[in-house]
């Protein structure tokens, strides 16, 4: 019904509001939100690499082994979501309490019906697992042949491998926490053995029934048996422990430790994926624990300027990591399961008691750098977007238009980086808490705040009991110093997202035009000298050089002048694009060009002693250049969902571990980080950190929850839950900010009949506070 139809309830007064003013200087309290979502570029490869039989190169086994290890992962995060969302379907059925009941026959099958779909989902998650340890094994078993060894392996697929072992861990650790699988199990099978008789497959479901007891509950690892079954099949394949020394270099490399600007990883995520990786890979390299046997601990490593304490590095600084939702990992317990490892080693490895580590993960040591570090780059940004939204955007290859792509590129790279940094700190900042839930002492003193000192120690005990974890990891680890900083973190973080995510139909043909530039420069600009002196010199790496051109060349009217490098020139035009390479194009250009420059490669060794290399210095620093600015133009082309994974808080709500830990159906709101932080914000109005205008950016918590649980976990109940929890916290929060204007005003009230002299000792009082 139109408003015309419906005249008698429409508001004249309605067509104002076209006229009311919007300023727009007033400040954002709160994420953008989205009723629409586009992604100009997809964050995955959508065809799986499958198109790389269109660009030939000397890599097509390894990206056919990339594409099925990514298309695995993929089916692997199904199981992790499957998995971290587990709940127990065995609890809602009554039991049978007498054995002469007459519908136990009934009953039986009303279970067994119930259940079989939560048991099929097992099944595939045991054959899954299957899979994958054969996929790993024959990937391994290639690349210890002495053919692969001679060749160089692209980067990409040790991070596949390194992505599977990853995985592998995560689904043993999530099976190994849900006691609920194996009670669904268990009345599965008592009724599967009352049915049997009855059902025409009884005698195939008794055996899949044993098959899954032995992956659910094998005695020869009760826990972790995934992990097991994988180091079982490794130690099988002569030569692993060299391919895994290269992927433990690489990981500690992509760290890089000692430098943040050489890191290589954008995403809260694959950095964590990395630090939890190393343990697992010194696991699967340890020997049996004999003499003879290979020994992780006093292994020398192979690879230039790669020692053992780089490794050591890496597990001291991170003694605590972040593994899925609520769920931490520890990795001086993970390196505990080594056959080689003894309790001496406990003081090279961990460094969880040393301070400088503790206070990694506290927030209120790194919060003053932080601020400094998002006002500098608040006013760049801003400064920056003023001049685009001046700047009448035209497609050129000349170079004041590229380098000032350049700068913009360089700009929202710097913006991810500091968003991938804030972010792990509040998660590490979390996980810690979890980790390490607050003891009686620092209890009873949170207590006597609140309550009467008769009642502290009766609540100490109760909080003692099984059950009551989750109150201790959270509602009571916190002081008021950590909430507001922690309330203020978050802040930064969305703040900064809210104003790279309006900017993005901006910036974003600025970077496909500054990526496609780049690109081009190297295949035009950059190569053609080295392509001129091996041509002359008739040299081997004239042809894999042209094979990169072939790869992302792009001509004027789309002509390809295949043998212009033959004459020097001061430079070929290159058509001017607002567009990047595609997913396959930019795996290939890169994996190509680091082999190129490689020490290992064949440009790099000399054929003679009065022989040159096919490569100079020069010719090397210009392929590392390329190779670490071209790091970046997956994540630019994928704006929107790099923005998303380097901001995304959804972790603080989510509490599935404790919840299975507890025998829990559900917390109450007391016990939800975000509105605790809400909570917070309204009761602490007197505190250093202004937080009142912070309030929505901890609500947005529940937006990255409920954004997760619909479109990652597919969880629809999930996003239930959040809701009415959201709809509660509006109703809380709405009586609080009641109950504490009454206060702000009743002391208003009493001020104005106080006499002077004690409204002057009352200001003194505050300004001393």
């Amino acid at each position: 019904m139109s408003l015309l139809e419906n005249a008698d309830v429409y508001e004249p007064r309605v067509d104002k509001l076209v006229d009311f003013p919007l300023s727009d200087d007033v400040p954002n309290v709160q994420f953008s939100p989205k009723c629409i979502e586009l992604e100009l570029a997809p964050g995955t490869n959508p065809v799986a690499f499958a198109d790389h039989t269109g660009f030939p190169s000397s890599f097509g086994q390894e990206m056919n082994a990339t594409a099925q290890i990514e298309r695995i992962i993929e089916q692997g995060q199904h199981f992790v979501h499957m998995l971290y969302t587990f709940r127990s379907v065995s609890r809602a059925i009554p039991m049978i309490t007498d054995a002469n009941a007459p519908n136990k026959k009934e009953m039986n099958k009303a279970t067994f019906e119930l259940l079989r779909p939560e048991i099929i989902k097992i099944k595939e998650l045991m054959n899954f697992q299957d899979h994958v340890i054969h996929i790993f094994c024959t990937n391994l078993q290639h690349l210890v042949a002495p053919d692969a060894r001679a060749k160089i392996v692209p980067e990409g697929l040790y991070n596949a491998l390194i992505k599977i072992i990853d995985l592998l861990q995560k689904l043993d650790n999530l099976k190994d926490m849900k006691s609920s699988i194996q009670n669904d199990f268990a009345r599965y099978k008592r009724a599967i053995q009352a049915l049997r008789a009855d059902l025409e497959d009884g005698d195939m479901l008794s055996e899949e029934v044993a098959q899954l007891r032995m992956f659910l509950s094998n005695p020869a690892a009760p826990q972790q048996f995934i992990f097991f079954t994988l180091r079982e099949q490794v130690k099988r394949i002569s030569g692993h422990e060299d391919i895994f020394e290269e992927m433990l270099f690489q990981c500690v490399d992509l760290l890089s430790m000692e430098d943040e600007s050489k890191e290589r990883y954008l995403t809260p995520d694959e950095r964590y994926r990395l630090v939890r990786a190393i343990p697992h890979i010194l696991q699967l390299m340890d020997g049996d624990g004999s003499d003879s046997g290979y020994n992780v601990f006093r292994a020398r490593f192979k690879i230039k300027n790669f020692r053992l304490k780089d490794v050591q590095k890496v597990i001291k600084r991170y003694p605590v990591v972040p593994l899925y939702g609520d769920m931490a990992s520890d990795t001086l317990v993970i390196l505990m399961r080594c056959k080689n490892w003894n309790s001496e080693m406990v003081a090279q490895w961990s460094g969880a008691e040393e301070r400088k580590t503790v206070e990694a993960y506290d927030l209120r040591t790194l919060w003053s750098s932080v601020r400094v570090d998002y006002d500098n780059f608040i006013a760049q940004f801003a400064f920056t977007m003023n001049e685009v939204n001046g700047f009448r955007f035209r497609k050129s290859s000349d170079a004041g238009a590229v380098e000032y792509a350049g700068r913009a590129a360089r700009l929202v790279m710097t913006g991810f980086r500091y968003l991938m940094r804030w972010t792990c700190m509040i998660m590490e900042a979390a996980s810690w808490k979890l980790k390490h839930p607050v003891a009686d002492a620092q209890l009873r003193e949170k207590l006597c705040v609140v309550f009467p000192m008769d009642q502290v120690e009766q609540l100490v005990q109760e909080l003692r009991e099984k059950g009551r974890e989750y109150e201790r990891a959270v509602r009571y680890n916190y002081n008021g110093d950590e909430l507001s900083v922690m309330v203020d973190m978050i802040s930064l973080v969305k703040s900064l997202a809210a104003m790279m995510d309006e900017a993005e139909n901006k910036l974003a043909p600025l970077l496909r035009l500054y990526i496609h530039a780049e690109v081009q420069k190297l295949i035009h600009s950059s190569m053609a000298p080295m392509l001129q002196r091996a041509d002359k010199k008739r040299r081997p790496i004239l042809e894999q050089m042209l094979q990169i051109r072939r790869l992302a060349g792009d001509w004027l009217n789309g002509i390809v002048q295949s043998d212009d490098y033959k004459k020097p020139q001061n430079g070929v035009a290159y058509p001017a694009r607002v567009v990047g390479p595609s997913n396959t194009q930019l795996y290939l250009l890169r994996t190509m060009v680091r082999a190129l420059y490689d020490e290992r490669s064949e440009a790099r060794q000399r054929r003679g002693l009065f022989s040159s290399r096919d490569l100079g210095n020069e010719d090397v620093q210009v392929f590392e250049s390329f190779h670490n600015e071209s790091f970046s133009f997956p994540y630019l082309l994928n704006y929107s969902g790099t923005l998303r994974a380097c901001s995304d808080l959804g972790d603080l709500w989510y509490r599935e571990f404790f919840l299975e830990f507890t025998g829990r159906v559900q917390f109450p709101i007391e016990m939800s980080f975000p509105w605790i932080l809400t909570e917070h914000v309204i009761k602490s109005q007197s505190q250093a950190i202004p937080l009142a205008e912070k309030i929505f950016y901890a609500l947005d918590v529940y937006n990255d929850a409920a954004h997760r649980a619909l479109y990652v976990l597919n969880r629809q109940y999930m996003y239930d839950e959040i809701e009415a929890e959201v709809n509660l916290v509006f109703d809380q929060m709405i009586f609080l900010i009641a109950d504490e204007m009454l206060k702000y005003f009743k002391d208003q009230a009493a001020i104005t009949f106080m006499e002077r002299s004690f409204k002057v000792k009352l200001q003194q009082l505050r300004k001393s506070d």
